[in-house]
């Protein structure tokens, strides 16, 4: 090996060496690291809470994430767009296409916000409106659980559509 590779090689190995033990003396990341990279690349991440970039479910924040367009929305479609395609049933609450249907989710608020303040609280899947509509038999905003035919949303969906709110209710 040629000095001039030496002395370019020698830094880089220090580099190594040091982040090495930097993982080695706090290998759960409780000093704030995250026993790897600083921007979470590694599946680490940046404050070392918790071992993953997104927190969510263990990954590097791709798999896993649910996607409105081909996961949230097509449930919507199927369950809600009967009743609410129009302003007659509840003004102002539009489920006519993704688009509108997002914004009315994310940026319109219920006629009451003594229970909710939003359809859905990015974040915050125990606190949607959405949630509490399609989850329980007697919803804590009052009327009955949705959709009134019976054709209720399964668990899985379900489950799914509070794993999108809590991923930040992303239109993706």
């Amino acid at each position: 090996m040629s000095t001039r590779a030496a002395l370019v090689l020698l830094p880089l190995l220090a580099l190594a060496c040091a982040d090495k033990a930097e993982d080695s003396a706090d290998p759960d990341g409780t000093d704030g690291t995250d026993g790897g990279t600083s921007d979470g690349a590694d599946g680490g991440t940046a404050d070392g809470a918790d071992g993953t970039s997104d927190g969510a479910d263990g990954t590097d924040g791709t798999d896993g994430a649910v996607s409105w367009s081909s996961d949230v929305w097509p449930v919507i479609e199927g369950h809600c767009l009967p009743c609410h395609t129009d302003d007659n049933f509840h003004p102002g609450f539009l489920i006519t296409d993704s688009a509108t249907t997002y914004a009315t989710f994310t940026a319109d608020a219920p006629d009451r916000t003594d229970t909710h303040s939003s359809y859905v609280v990015p974040g915050d899947a125990a606190g949607s409106l959405l949630i509490d509509k399609i989850a329980n038999e007697s919803p804590a905003y009052g009327g009955e659980r949705m959709p009134t035919n019976g054709d209720f949303i399964s668990a899985d969906d379900e489950q799914m559509i509070r794993d999108w709110i809590d991923q930040g209710a992303l239109d993706n």
